[in-house]
């Protein structure tokens, strides 16, 4: 083996370990460049849903509560139409009791 070969041979793992060293600590840097960037995104992605979450629970319950109002006229009406004919048939099932003029 020549001095060449020798020197090349050692150099291919000092190159190595320099690109490590310097892929560690440049790789440190862009990690938390990174991270700082997608937290910023997270917030304006937060922020955003909460304000569209917030709008569309409030019209949700504004027509909940219209369709419940409605519901219960609903009810009051049926309410009164099952009474009404209720008494009728009671009326029409009993013989003679028609009030007399």
């Amino acid at each position: 083996m020549s001095v060449m070969e020798i020197i090349a041979a050692g150099a291919y793992p000092i190159v190595g370990l320099a690109g490590f060293i310097l892929g560690s600590i440049f790789g440190q840097r862009l990690v938390a460049d990174v991270e700082a960037m997608l937290h910023a995104i997270e917030a304006r992605l937060s922020s955003v849903e909460s304000s569209v979450v917030t709008t569309s629970a409030t019209s949700a319950i504004v027509q909940h509560a219209a369709a419940t109002e409605k519901l219960a006229v609903a009810v009051a009406k049926h309410s009164a139409t099952q009474a009404a004919v209720s008494a009728a048939s009671v009326a029409a099932s009993i013989p003679n009791a028609a009030p007399k003029s």
